[in-house]
């Protein structure tokens, strides 16, 4: 994916540059792994028509302000698609959650939306095939993982190298880009466009077809380079 930018770091540096990770775990998880919300909560996923959901999950390293979780939720409940969020409060209170969500929105998302505070298996969710999207800060372990589990990125990059990534991903057709307003902020308008755009517009069978094609050259690019080494 990021093979020109690799080939100018090394005509920079005249050294051979060779990616070699991350390493993505894709056999099954086995039961004895899952706790019991785990369990449920893919058992809820599998009630969903395939493609239909969207994974919502903006990392371990970033916390979205109480201004951004409003503006997410706010697309979420636009949208009118199911999905799963993995939030975490601003301040690690993962007891305020509720007071910082919209007033109403767990009463309208009910039976469409789950909300995992803390921590979630990304990985198995990612797996699942009622999962149509993945809204991503753009760490780079999440949209690779979204690649190999063949699910399209909405791209929301928050900070540090997120936004290079996203349009690396753009650039290659995997992913749409959430856009922000003059002032930078994220709005639940556009937020929802997106989702809409990649879950029930045509996007999404396009973008996983190019998932699939970049998957393949990916897999025959690592070939090549073990053999050289």
């Amino acid at each position: 994916m990021e093979g020109k930018y690799l080939d100018h770091i090394a005509g920079l540096t005249n050294m051979q540059t060779l990616p070699v990770g991350p390493l993505i775990p894709t056999g099954p998880i086995a039961a004895a792994e899952l706790g019991e919300e785990d369990i449920e909560l893919m058992n809820w996923l599998g009630q969903k028509d395939v493609n239909s959901a969207v994974f919502t999950s903006f990392g371990t390293m970033y916390f979205p302000s109480e201004e951004e979780i409003k503006e997410i939720a706010h697309g979420l409940d636009l949208s009118n698609v199911n999905f799963i969020w993995a939030l975490r409060s601003p301040d690690g209170d993962e007891s305020r959650l509720e007071e910082i969500l919209p007033t109403g929105f767990l009463e309208r998302v009910r039976g469409r939306g789950r909300i995992v505070q803390g921590w979630a298996t990304q990985a198995m969710i990612l797996g699942h095939s009622s999962i149509g999207g993945f809204l991503s800060h753009c760490g780079w372990i999440s949209l690779t993982e979204g690649i190999e589990f063949g699910v399209p990125i909405i791209a929301m990059p928050m900070n540090l190298e997120q936004p290079l990534n996203g349009r690396v991903l753009v650039e290659n057709g995997v992913a749409v880009e959430v856009m922000r307003d003059e002032n930078g902020r994220l709005k639940g308008e556009e937020i929802a466009k997106m989702i809409n755009h990649v879950v029930i517009g045509g996007a999404g069978e396009t973008m996983r077809q190019k998932i699939k094609d970049l998957r393949k050259k990916i897999k025959s690019s690592e070939e090549d380079n073990l053999d050289e080494l």
